[in-house]
């Protein structure tokens, strides 16, 4: 029985290190393949969008804070600048023979707009935390008072259901995980992902709790 718990716990940690190896690898992707200029217009078609569909008080409320937090945490504290300096070739180096130095500037430019992105979507995801905050909450909660009323009725809980909820909420996880690194091209409604992606969580936890066992 150790064994096969053990063989179930090994299994799990696999499947998250996979997981983040391959957002890892989309990041790389983005930043090593993808030519400047066209990472660079789908980044600015997907703020278009967003820029479209919310008013101009909200966007520039959103667009304030990332640019703030992309100045402030990626280069005022000297993320910018390590990476420059384990990125793009020495001049006493004899990299330029090896690589070629302007793909090398090339992923330097890029891992600033992935930057941007990622600072984007983190502020996206933010904004409407704050506006579906009390709507989240009552979805909650009312799976909270089901799981009340629930206890005086006959019956029990079922414990594969609660497991079944648990891997549906990791599953989100894991689209809130790839929604901040996938390609631009596939975001053009992304400011609509993080709401619904919020809602369908709040809705599994609510579930979650409702399959609670009844002496919880």
């Amino acid at each position: 029985m150790a064994t096969v718990i053990a063989g179930e716990k090994l299994t799990r940690s696999h499947v998250f290190h996979i997981i983040i190896s391959v957002a890892m690898l989309i990041s790389v992707l983005m930043v090593g393949l993808v030519e400047e200029q066209k990472y660079r217009t789908d980044v600015q078609k997907e703020l278009a969008a967003a820029r479209n569909e919310l008013s101009s008080v909200e966007w520039d409320s959103i667009e304030t804070r990332v640019r703030k937090r992309h100045q402030e945490y990626f280069y005022d504290n000297g993320v910018y600048d390590q990476l420059k300096g384990m990125i793009l070739p020495k001049a006493e180096s004899h990299v330029d023979v090896i690589a070629n130095k302007e793909y090398l500037y090339r992923i330097m430019n890029n891992v600033q707009v992935f930057a941007y992105q990622v600072f984007y979507r983190l502020t996206t995801m933010e904004y409407w935390l704050s506006m579906l905050g009390p709507v989240l909450f009552c979805i909650v909660y009312t799976g909270y008072n089901v799981w009340r009323v629930n206890r005086y009725r006959m019956g029990g809980a079922k414990t594969s259901r609660a497991r079944m909820y648990m891997k549906a909420l990791w599953l989100i996880i894991i689209c809130f995980i790839f929604l901040l690194v996938s390609p631009a091209m596939l975001n053009v409604l992304s400011v609509y992902t993080p709401a619904i992606l919020l809602v369908l969580m709040a809705f599994t936890v609510s579930k979650y709790i409702q399959s609670f066992q009844k002496d919880v």
